[in-house]
C-alpha cells in the first residue's frame, strides 16, 4: 500500500464517522451540557465535562457507522448517500463493523470512570443507537425514535452528576427529544424524492413533504416547555434572553424551509447549532 492509498483509507475512514461533518456531533453533545450544567447547578467537574464530551463524539461516530453498515442498500438508491465509504467500495462492510466494534469499545473505557447507574443507562443508550439504523424500516417515524436516542445524554448527565432522575430530568429530556424530531425532520426533507420510491417511512413521507405546521407544533411545544422548565427550577432572567433568541432562530427556520430545496434544508438544519449554543448560554449565565 502506498502513501496516497494509506491517505484514501484515512480520509475515507473519517467520512464514515462522519468527521468531515461535525454539525451531528455538535447536536448531541449540546443536550447533554445544558443538563450537566443544570445537574451539577452550574459547576460541573472537568472531569465530567471531558468524558462527555469525548464519549460524545465516540458514540456519535458509532452510530454513523452503524447507520452506513445498516443502510447499504438504501444508500445506494438515494442520490445523496451515493458516495458514501461503504456504498462506494472505499470501505468494505465487514472493516466498517470492526470500525464500529472499535469505537463502541473506546466508548465503554470511558464508562470505568462514571457511577454504575450511569453506566448502565449507557448501556441503555448503546442499544437505542444500535436499534435507530433498522427504525426506518418498520417505523413510521423513525425521526422521533431518533429523538429518543440523540436526548439519552440527559439522563445520562444528570445520573453522572448523583442527581436523581427526576421530574426535571424527564421533561428536559422530553423537550429535548421534540427539538430533535423536528430538526431531523427537516434534514430528511433533503431525500424526500428518493424515499418516496423506496419501502422506507420518513416524517416527511408521511407528512407528504408537507411539514411546515409539523414543524410550529414541535418547534413550539420544545420552546415553550424549556421556558416553563426554566421557571419552574428558578432559572434567572439570562436564560430568558437567550431563550428568546433560541426562539428567534427557531422561528427563522420556518422561512428558510418555506423555500423548499435541497440547500435551504440543510442550512435550516445546520442553524440548530446555534439554538443550542444560546441555550447553554443561557443555563450558564442563570445558575
Amino acid at each position: 500500500m502506498t502513501i496516497s492509498n494509506y491517505r484514501e483509507q484515512i480520509i475515507a475512514v473519517a467520512q464514515l464517522m462522519r468527521l468531515d461533518k461535525p454539525w451531528g456531533t455538535v447536536l448531541l453533545l449540546w443536550p447533554t451540557l445544558w443538563a450537566l450544567w443544570l445537574a451539577s447547578h452550574g459547576l460541573p467537574s472537568l472531569k465530567l465535562i471531558f468524558v462527555f464530551l469525548l464519549g460524545g463524539i465516540i458514540m456519535r461516530a458509532c452510530g454513523c457507522v452503524m447507520n452506513d453498515w445498516f443502510d447499504q442498500d438504501i444508500d445506494a438508491r438515494v442520490r445523496r448517500t451515493q458516495t458514501r465509504p461503504i456504498v462506494s467500495g472505499k470501505i468494505a462492510s465487514r472493516s466498517a463493523l470492526v470500525i464500529a466494534v472499535a469505537l463502541a469499545s473506546c466508548a465503554a473505557a470511558l464508562l470505568l470512570i462514571l457511577n454504575r447507574q450511569t453506566r448502565w443507562l449507557a448501556v441503555c443508550g448503546l442499544l437505542l443507537t444500535m436499534v435507530y439504523p433498522t427504525t426506518k424500516r418498520w417505523l413510521r417515524c423513525p425521526q422521533l425514535f431518533l429523538g429518543i436516542t440523540f436526548a439519552w445524554g440527559v439522563p445520562m448527565a444528570y445520573s453522572a452528576c448523583g442527581q436523581s432522575l427526576d421530574w426535571a430530568c424527564w421533561v428536559l429530556y422530553g423537550a429535548t427529544a421534540l427539538w430533535i424530531l423536528g430538526y431531523d425532520t427537516i434534514y430528511a426533507m433533503q431525500d424526500l424524492a428518493d424515499d418516496r420510491q423506496l419501502p422506507i417511512h420518513t416524517m416527511p413521507k408521511v407528512l407528504n413533504g408537507h411539514i411546515d405546521r409539523f414543524i410550529i407544533a414541535v418547534y413550539g411545544s420544545f420552546w415553550l416547555i424549556l421556558g416553563l422548565y426554566a421557571h419552574s427550577i428558578g432559572l434567572r432572567w439570562p436564560f430568558f434572553v437567550c431563550w428568546v433568541v433560541a426562539g428567534y432562530l427557531l422561528r427563522q427556520q420556518l422561512s428558510i424551509i418555506k423555500n423548499q430545496g435541497k440547500t435551504v434544508f440543510l442550512q435550516a438544519f445546520q442553524s440548530n447549532q446555534w439554538v443550542g449554543f444560546w441555550l447553554w448560554m443561557g443555563i450558564v449565565m442563570a445558575q
